[in-house]
């Protein structure tokens, strides 16, 4: 993206920010929330995302936040700081260590990635330290992902977001090698709570006991083909709470299809012309048919303890590149958090009931109280 668009894509967002305020008043957003998101947006560091930044706060004091998702590759102390004076956190994107890193996301030249984001942790966590280590599961590797959940945590993060590429499919082979090894991270959570500890947060796991704690239980065990699930725009919000913008201006409805070949589907307009109200309608009723969400294989569905709630973490971009449908889930994904769930549901049991664990109890009421202030 050059300068220019950039700029028009702030004053589109900004332009609709206030109609917006102005259709809902009580609306308790405040503020345009931009994220840098790529490919890997430091390469434009100088080019773009510095002088937009500089831009969008001297035209729009005090309405525009920005944020980056980056590999950290090309950070160093400078840029670090510069963030911090900018409020700019951002999400790291980092698989693993060395073993792990190298192997899914080595340089084109053939040097270690590692190499050059593992230097900048310690100044990054300094200046941010709630940054999240965000690493994504690859089979060749998902031997690995319990020695991962330990490494983040002993670099000193205190959060980790984990998730399976769910745009292959698995193999039962590494399924059942992604099921140990969830089982030695809930292992490990357990006993860091019996040895007086509170583990790294993980997003998984949280979820998982989330839902436990929000939801009568009864309902993961009804007959999933006597469900009515009331479907509703969830987590990206298909457009209507998040967009992505290209680097030409056009806007998608999501942030992983405006580079991608399959994505006129999501195409929803431009900043120059606005929204096709029509386009963003045909998105919209696709996802909201009247029929039941399965997963890739159906069979998981009549067991499984989440069937009532997976619509909550179904990514719409990913069922339909992979299914031309959103109502359908991959296999591996549905498979990922009705394992976490499953182990959740054993611990708790074990540290409230059995245990009486006050660490456990004091972690569940954090998560809750988190939970109700975001309005959830």
């Amino acid at each position: 993206m050059d300068l220019e668009t950039g700029k028009q894509a702030v004053d589109f967002l900004v332009k609709n920010f206030h109609i917006r305020k102005e259709l809902t008043p009580n609306d308790d957003i405040n503020k345009v929330d931009i994220t840098f998101f790529g490919g890997e947006p430091t390469l434009l560091w100088d080019e773009l995302i510095v002088p937009l930044v500089n831009y969008a706060e001297i035209k729009y004091p005090d309405l525009v936040c920005f944020g980056m998702t980056t590999n950290g590759t090309m950070l160093n102390e400078e840029r670090i700081q510069w963030l911090k004076d900018h409020n700019m956190p951002f999400l790291l994107s980092i698989d693993g260590d060395k073993d792990v890193q190298d192997f899914n996301r080595p340089c084109r030249n053939g040097e270690s990635s590692f190499d050059k984001v593992s230097k900048n942790i310690p100044m990054i966590l300094k200046t941010f330290p709630n940054t999240t280590f965000r690493a994504t599961i690859y089979q060749p590797t998902c031997n690995k992902l319990f020695e991962t959940y330990r490494f983040a945590e002993n670099c000193g993060f205190r959060s980790i977001f984990m998730c399976p590429n769910a745009r292959e499919s698995w193999s039962e082979e590494n399924l059942n090698i992604l099921h140990n090894e969830i089982h030695k991270i809930m292992t490990y959570f357990v006993c860091s709570f019996m040895e007086g500890r509170t583990p790294i947060t993980c997003a998984a796991i949280d979820n998982a006991f989330q839902k436990i704690l929000e939801r009568d239980l009864q309902v993961y065990y009804n007959d999933y083909n006597e469900l009515n699930v009331e479907r509703y725009v969830t987590r990206c919000g298909l457009g209507t709470g998040s967009a992505s913008i290209s680097f030409d201006g056009k806007i998608f409805s999501c942030q992983e299809q405006d580079s991608r070949d399959t994505n006129d589907f999501f195409y929803i307009g431009n900043i120059y012309e606005g929204i096709d109200v029509e386009k963003h309608t045909r998105i919209l009723e696709a996802y909201n048919q009247q029929a039941i969400l399965t997963s890739e294989d159906e069979s998981l569905c009549a067991t499984c303890k989440l069937r009532q709630t997976c619509i909550d973490d179904i990514c719409p971009s990913v069922s339909y590149d992979m299914f031309k449908t959103f109502l359908k889930r991959p296999k591996v994904d549905c498979l990922y958090y009705q394992w976490f769930f499953e182990d959740a549901l054993i611990a708790m049991d074990f540290l409230v009931n059995s245990e009486n664990n006050q660490l456990f109890k004091d972690y569940l009421d954090n998560l809750f109280a988190h939970r109700k202030k975001e309005g959830n």
